[in-house]
């Protein structure tokens, strides 16, 4: 009982001291004393806090701790369920279409959108219809959609919907520029290369759709090659006088972080070359090569592995990523999650 006190007191002591010299970086504690797996729940939520709040307290070198982990396997979901909708009717009263949609496949796409239920399913059928027109240069649509319920029941529910649209007029795509949000600050790369990258060009019919896609492309293009921080968003200008729209894209592209430590754990060492070759130490990491080792070498690997089971760990004062790919099985029970990491789908 004595040595499990002082062992306690000898982990608070260490959280204690992580939160006083945060601003020091590393933090040395006894290598018995900070294992995750055997930390009570109060000394774990204190080590959460501190690593939200900008540290990282290991015991031992930086990051040993972390490429001690357990497999970290995806959670089990279950996601709650809503009675679906049924659109009996869907009406446009005086509603001119646009020459690329068409009434028929715009209804059963509102159908599709419609039936999951819950809460968000009149706002995904009003953002649907309102792509429809803005993805043909209607930039300014203005969309109503009134609903009367039909019939409820304790498995679905009936709607009619009687949709207006006042499309105003059509634009088409003016100046694309792109930004540095940092003046002073020269781009990795150059505006023409990250300018080629939006599918718009000046004089086409606006397509809204189409500015999202490059800004995806954008922020795809800057992951793939070690800017895992980067963000762009966009801004209009509308110049009525000539239906035009002018946009230009504001771009932090951050640090470039390449790869610190890589740790393999359970793959076949035959395979492990072709993931050592893009992701050796001094690299610039580049997670696009995990997923695409992840889909290229599916008929090999174990079934339900997913790239949501391996880790990585960003250090903002080095610039480097250290990485754990884990291969091992996970439990029959667990529910992958699609991985989302560092700019990746």
């Amino acid at each position: 009982m004595g040595e499990n006190r002082r062992r306690r007191d000898r982990r608070s002591t260490c959280l204690r001291e992580g939160r006083k010299r945060r601003l020091k970086g590393l933090v040395r504690c006894p290598a018995r004393t900070y294992i995750f797996g055997t930390m009570s729940r109060g000394g774990l939520l204190s080590a959460m806090l501190a690593a939200a709040a900008g540290s990282l307290i290991l015991c031992g070198s930086i990051h040993a701790q972390a490429l001690r982990f357990p497999k970290r396997c995806g959670e089990h979901v279950v996601a709650k369920r809503h009675r679906p909708v049924f659109l009996d009717s869907v009406t446009f009263p005086g509603v001119s279409f646009p020459l690329e949609t068409s009434r028929s496949r715009l209804v059963a796409l509102l159908r599709k959108r419609a039936k999951p239920g819950g809460p968000q399913w009149l706002p995904r059928v009003w953002h649907t219809v309102r792509s429809a027109w803005t993805n043909d240069g209607y930039f300014q649509a203005v969309v109503d959609v009134k609903t009367q319920a039909v019939s409820s029941s304790a498995t679905a529910r009936h709607f009619s919907l009687r949709i207006s649209v006042d499309p105003g007029p059509q634009y088409r795509v003016g100046v694309v520029r792109v930004l540095d949000a940092n003046p002073g600050q020269k781009l990795a790369f150059s505006h023409q290369r990250l300018r080629d990258l939006m599918p718009i060009h000046p004089g086409q019919i606006l397509d809204a759709g189409k500015v999202s896609e490059g800004l995806r492309a954008i922020r795809h293009f800057y992951a793939t090659n070690g800017y895992i921080k980067a963000a762009a968003v966009s801004g209009f200008h509308i110049d009525t006088a000539l239906d035009r729209v002018s946009f230009f894209v504001l771009l932090d592209q951050g640090k470039q972080y390449r790869v610190g430590r890589l740790q393999i754990l359970g793959l076949d060492p035959n395979l492990k070359p072709l993931l050592t070759s893009k992701l050796s130490p001094g690299a610039i990491f580049n997670w696009g090569e995990v997923v695409n080792f992840y889909r290229r070498e599916k008929l090999l690997l174990l079934p339900g592995l997913s790239p949501s089971d391996d880790q990585i760990y960003p250090n903002p004062k080095t610039h480097k990523v250290d990485v754990v790919l884990d291969f091992r099985a996970c439990p029959e029970s667990s529910k992958h999650n699609s991985p989302s990491d560092v700019g990746f789908e």
